[in-house]
């Protein structure tokens, strides 16, 4: 196919993670332009790239055959792209986690010869559990306890990463340059229609988050109505994500609260244990043994529940939500940075500012994404 030793030069942009994420390779224009897809099991990711005719040649062993490389070539390589490495880490620490805490506590009693059955109360259980699930229904409005359960679900899940910093500020920069282009008017398109966009169409993850997506509609109606002062407009962000960060917070905020409960639900267990012992108080010794032993497993259960595994899944969800703030800051800060007459690019740069670290694109990266984004454009438009 005249296409040789370079065809690993062209699949450098994938790494493989999953066996349903591939790497295909469209088009390639010689020593210039190079067309990508990522195709995922749930959407379709276009992006171009341009590798400038030195720095290409610079990787090339032979000029001529890079020259006259075939301009339609299509591959089909196990090449995944690397798109959950950070959620799946964290997945994995959550699960190791609840694992060690068990496994340490059972271990060790195990390790002290003791018996695992005398360790499985079904009455404490039922006592125990029945009364944790009945304070929370009590304590808890319905639409709590379903967020609570959804965020608990996120834990074994996904949370922002690279690749959804980088998408949200590639759709910021194209929004930004639509307005640019055609005014403020242009953007009424795309947000009085979303998935009939053809900026946010691309960006799935966005669309089906709805609070990402009415605080991007939203502010953006406010900046084409015009009239409100940047501090104003500022201001009222604020206020949005302090309610919408409150919300969040409450699942964590339940499940801390009941874990707080549980060692006293576990005493709880443990008395009724000690009344039915003392209905048993002229028996042989052995038998009092064991009733005694059933009610201090109420405690044991209820204090390992509580810290063990209740209150360190309260902490991360917490620390989940934490993170979920940032997106939606960094959201904010490019849209006050757009609102305020900057250009594209460097409204772009205030949002990118705004992320963690650990999960922060690099100038470059942001740079060669929103290029790719605008090469994308004008090969649509070029048919």
């Amino acid at each position: 196919m005249g296409f040789g030793k370079h065809q690993k030069m062209y699949l450098r942009f994938g790494k493989n993670i999953g066996k349903d994420n591939y790497l295909l390779i469209l088009k390639i224009d010689p020593c210039r332009f190079l067309a990508i897809d990522y195709l995922t099991e749930d959407t379709i990711h276009r992006r171009q790239m341009y590798i400038s005719r030195d720095k290409m040649q610079g990787k090339c062993e032979n000029r001529t055959v890079c020259r006259s490389a075939t301009p339609e070539i299509s591959i089909f390589d196990d090449i995944r792209y690397h798109k959950y490495e950070l959620q799946l880490t964290n997945t994995m620490i959550a699960i190791v986690g609840l694992a060690v805490v068990f496994l340490s506590v059972i271990g060790g009693y195990v390790m002290a010869h003791g018996q695992l059955l005398v360790l499985v109360q079904p009455a404490e259980f039922v006592i125990i559990g029945g009364a944790a699930i009945g304070t929370l229904l009590v304590g808890v409005p319905f639409r709590v306890l379903k967020e609570t359960l959804r965020q608990l679900g996120k834990i074994l899940g996904k949370g922002p990463a690279k690749k959804n910093y980088l998408d949200l500020l590639t759709m910021m920069y194209e929004l930004f340059n639509v307005a640019r282009k055609d005014g403020l008017v242009g953007l009424e398109g795309h947000i009085e229609n979303p998935e009939k966009s053809s900026v946010l169409s691309k960006y799935p993850e966005i669309i089906k988050n709805k609070q990402t997506l009415n605080f991007l509609v939203d502010t953006i109606r406010l900046i084409i109505m015009g009239g409100v002062p940047d501090h104003d407009l500022e201001a009222m962000m604020d206020e949005d994500l302090e309610t919408l960060h409150h919300e969040n917070l409450q699942p964590s905020l339940s499940l801390s609260r009941l874990g707080d409960a549980l060692p006293g639900l576990g005493i709880v267990a443990a008395v009724l244990g000690v009344v039915i012992t003392m209905g048993a108080i002229d028996g042989p010794p052995s038998e009092i043994g064991h009733k005694v032993g059933a009610a201090l497993v109420g405690t044991f259960l209820g204090i390992l529940l509580s810290y063990g595994f209740v209150q360190p899944l309260s902490a991360n969800i917490q620390l989940m939500v934490e993170s979920e703030a940032k997106y939606y800051t960094c959201l904010k800060q490019g849209l006050i940075a757009f609102h305020k007459g900057f250009a594209a690019s460097i409204a772009v740069e205030f949002a990118r500012r705004v992320i963690n670290t650990e999960v922060r694109p690099s100038f470059s990266e942001v740079e060669e994404a929103c290029r790719a984004s605008k090469a994308a454009k004008v090969a649509v438009a070029n048919g």
